[in-house]
């Protein structure tokens, strides 16, 4: 077994089923990418594979996971015998896939933080993860499941499709880089299409 191999193990052994196909989704759509922008395939993989995983430590929250996460890869590819630039690149696209930023003020506020608590992407291999993250979330499975998370937390049906059409759009309009606004635009538009479907057997 290879290390990526390795790490796309240790990733599909702690996470849930919805959290696992976005994150097999992720990773597609960043290698895609990655292809096309000229990216380090090595980083974007390893990145795409583990960008959530501090999703699985009990003290993080969706504003703070991408802390956990940096901190849960850093050991990780230690044990790996990753050098030590390789590994920063990686911390520095899982840190940075944190979007769009406008959505997370209140919750910033919240944790006392300001919009510099969420690094925004710089360098071609965390646009691309970034991009295939938000690619994925404007797609019918993250709209899928968005409202499913957001269901169990017992919110208002008609609310979180209002907040889905505002998310979407937001994260459509701040994807990073040309092949993933090419890319981004059919699945937003499919989405937006079954969102306002939704909604109006809603009303």
């Amino acid at each position: 077994m290879n290390k990526i191999e390795k790490i796309k193990q240790f990733t599909k052994e702690r996470f849930d089923e919805l959290r696992w196909l976005h994150t097999q989704d992720v990773v597609s759509i960043a290698l895609i990418l990655a292809e096309k922008e000229g990216a380090d395939k090595e980083i974007v993989e390893i990145s795409a594979w583990l960008h959530d995983i501090g999703t699985t430590d009990k003290r993080a929250k969706i504003i703070t996971h991408h802390i956990y996460s940096a901190e849960i890869v850093q050991g990780l590819l230690k044990e790996l015998d990753f050098e030590p630039k390789k590994i920063e690149q990686i911390i520095r696209c899982i840190k940075e896939h944190m979007g769009p930023i406008n959505t997370f003020d209140i919750l910033l506020r919240a944790e006392g933080k300001t919009q510099e608590f969420l690094p925004r992407p710089s360098t071609i291999e965390s646009k691309v993860v970034y991009d295939a993250d938000m690619i994925n979330l404007c797609s019918p499975f993250g709209v899928v499941k968005t409202i499913i998370l957001n269901t169990k937390e017992g919110k208002n049906f008609k609310e979180i499709i209002n907040n889905i059409k505002t998310f979407t759009t937001q994260a459509f309009n701040d994807l990073k880089t040309k092949s993933g606004k090419e890319i981004g635009k059919k699945y937003f538009f499919m989405s937006r299409e079954f969102l306002e479907m939704v909604e109006l057997q809603a009303s």
